[in-house]
């Protein structure tokens, strides 16, 4: 795949977190920005083709698919993000 370049801009704090953080797991800020960035796409592409509700809830729990009353499961998890009660 043929490489660009971007030019981003942002506090030096921000950039010296980016460039620690890169050190950290031996990778550079370049990789790490692309990796961030189809982790995204694959997130949004994935949600948008589930209702509202499902697209929210999205990546919120895993489960047992054996054994598991997703239903059930779902509203319990969305009544604990949102406080409500059972």
């Amino acid at each position: 795949m043929e490489s660009g370049r971007i030019t981003l801009s942002a506090d030096r704090h921000s950039i010296a977190l980016a460039h620690r953080l890169a050190k950290a797991e031996g990778t550079s800020v370049s990789a790490m920005f692309v990796r961030y960035i189809r982790s995204r796409s694959r997130i949004r592409l994935a949600t948008r083709q589930l209702g509202p509700l499902a697209g929210e809830a999205s990546g919120m729990i895993t489960a047992d698919t054996s054994r598991t009353d997703y239903r059930k499961l779902l509203g319990e998890t969305l009544a604990k993000k949102h406080g409500a009660r059972l």
